[in-house]
């Protein structure tokens, strides 16, 4: 999938995701795409590094506990269904983070790419 990756041209996009404690705003984050890997026909994994993060008014407290202290190499697990997504190396109960395009279209071709080669192996498994 890498290597399709590198071909339609969504290698270094900057991913916005808005990430939600217990149904409250905490924190958002840019995540620059180094890659992405089928799990299942429901969740893929996306790999990259967190550019930046806007935390501004979460009290230290909660930033302790749920905004990532690895910035690099992170792996998020997105849920086709529910259209969320988790950090894989770090369980925290209660976030949910949400993709954002804020008037870019990098998620949207990042899951019109995931949606295509998807229906594809679905295609072909027939």
């Amino acid at each position: 999938m890498d290597e399709l990756i590198n071909e339609s041209n969504l290698e270094g996009l900057n991913l916005t995701c808005s990430c939600w404690y217990y149904n409250q705003h905490a924190y958002e984050f840019t995540l620059h795409l180094n890659g992405i890997s089928q799990i299942n026909t429901r969740s893929f994994t996306i790999m990259g590094d967190i550019i930046e993060i806007d935390d501004t008014g979460l009290v230290q407290s909660f930033r302790n506990r749920i905004v990532p202290k690895t910035l690099f190499n992170v792996i998020l697990i997105y849920n086709i269904e529910n259209r969320t997504m988790k950090f894989v190396n770090r369980r925290i109960s209660g976030l949910v983070i949400y993709p954002e395009d804020n008037e870019t279209d990098s998620w949207r071709k990042l899951l019109g790419f995931v949606g295509n080669f998807i229906e594809g192996l679905i295609v072909t498994a027939r």
